[in-house]
């Protein structure tokens, strides 16, 4: 879908980027896919539902978003989309990484064999938005949920990077010459599709009207730190959850963490083949984050120096690469040599390595937050039966000799109450 190219320099009208023979745009696998058409009556409700039943088992639990995994989703969201342009070997090891960012956007295999229109598969994309605002509002109205505030957040951050490039992709409009020496504003995904045309007007209108909603979302934790106002309550008690883990003076870095997701997919998705402002911008963003220092627990700010350091060196043996098929290339013309050989596919093999290592230090992560939870909660429940059976010997140790003590228990031995009745001598 994003190799174009113009025929002839006489050519007339927009470019050709729809599938054919029968098979169907996948904007997530980004190529033409041939399936059953039972596939989207059956699939599609189901995935629904498996969204749906997320979100509320999401809010339901009431836990902190945990800081630890700001950079690690950071890089596992980006890297697909960064790494679009690789060399074509690369391509037979990407999408993995590629399934688990979309997997963990709630944006699975809604576009699969739907349309063979890359409008209709863009469009399938607000799925997921469309879901978290629908469960967000209905959760906000249960009155048994204490803090339903803290799975908003943790929403918010899981679908923001999947709903920013949905909206910048479907606004991606290159200009192209046509004939006369004028230029026309083309569709980048579909290049039978001119830019606010037909059924374009409507999709590139809510494409403006969510990626407004994303800048009002990243903004908020920094507005209210600076006003700081409360209200609406629930407004304000949706930002208070986002300060969450970081220091006092830098509690407002929720937006910052928005902000760089922001940036670099409008400087990815319109320049799709120059990685170099996409590497300025999360250098820049890195390098802030290692000088404040927002976060409240050191082991956070190592996480981001580790994947940065990966980064740096996947890019690193990137341009390497490009350096040396220019000289196999030229190698190649003279006719001493052959370009193709075990160096792209032993290369990919080395690409591969950094490219998953944010995914395996996300699951490293995870279990090391999962075994402190188990920790705390164990220690927290035997320092309540350690609190409550010296509560008991130290009543006990209150009675005299000659008293009797009843005690009376309510079945599960962890409660009991004492009973003294004392002895008078008539």
């Amino acid at each position: 879908l994003r190799k174009y190219v113009l025929k002839f320099s006489h050519s007339k009208g927009p470019l050709c980027g729809d599938c054919t023979n029968g098979s169907s745009v996948s904007v997530l696998l980004s190529r033409c896919e041939k399936c059953s058409p039972v596939w989207p009556a059956t699939v599609i409700p189901l995935l629904v539902v498996l969204d749906l039943a997320a979100y509320v088992v999401i809010i339901f639990l009431e836990k902190p978003f945990p800081a630890w995994l700001y950079s690690s989703l950071f890089y596992i969201q980006l890297l697909p989309y960064l790494t679009e342009h690789f060399p074509l070997s690369f391509n037979q090891v990407r999408p993995y990484l590629y399934y688990v960012s979309s997997g963990l956007s709630f944006y699975f295999v809604y576009d699969f064999c739907v349309s063979s229109s890359a409008l209709v598969s863009h469009l399938l994309r607000y799925i997921p938005l469309l879901l978290a605002l629908v469960v967000g509002v209905v959760m906000l109205q249960i009155k048994a949920l204490r803090n339903p505030y803290n799975g908003l957040w943790w929403i918010t951050i899981l679908i923001y990077t999947h709903t920013v490039h949905t909206c910048v992709s479907i606004l991606n409009c290159p200009s192209l010459p046509v004939e006369g020496g004028e230029v026309e504003w083309v569709w980048f995904p579909s290049g039978g599709e001119r830019c606010f045309h037909g059924w374009h007007v409507p999709l590139g209108i809510a494409a403006i009207l969510v990626l407004c909603l994303c800048v009002f979302v990243m903004l908020l934790p920094l507005l209210y730190h600076v006003f700081k106002v409360q209200k609406p309550h629930w407004l304000w008690r949706c930002v208070e959850v986002t300060w969450q883990g970081f220091k006092e003076e830098w509690r407002w870095w929720g937006s910052v963490e928005l902000c760089r997701r922001l940036v670099l997919l409008l400087c990815i998705v319109p320049f799709p083949r120059n990685e170099y402002p996409a590497i300025f911008i999360i250098s820049v963003f890195s390098t802030l984050t290692l000088f404040i220092q927002p976060y409240k627990k050191p082991a956070h700010i190592l996480v981001e120096v580790i994947l940065l350091v990966d980064m740096s060196i996947l890019v690193f043996i990137r341009m390497t690469h490009n350096i040396q098929e220019t000289f196999q290339a030229v190698y190649f013309t003279t006719g001493s040599g052959d370009c193709h050989g075990n160096t792209i596919s032993s290369l990919a093999t080395l690409l591969a390595v950094f490219y998953y290592f944010p995914l395996f230090v996300l699951l490293a992560s995870l279990l090391v937050w999962v075994g402190m939870l188990a920790r705390a909660a164990k220690k927290q429940s035997r320092g309540s039966t350690g609190y409550k059976l010296k509560q008991h010997s130290t009543s006990f140790n209150m009675a005299d000799e000659n008293d009797s003590v009843l005690v009376m228990s309510n079945g599960d031995g962890l409660c009991a109450s004492v009973v003294y009745v004392k002895h008078v001598e008539i």
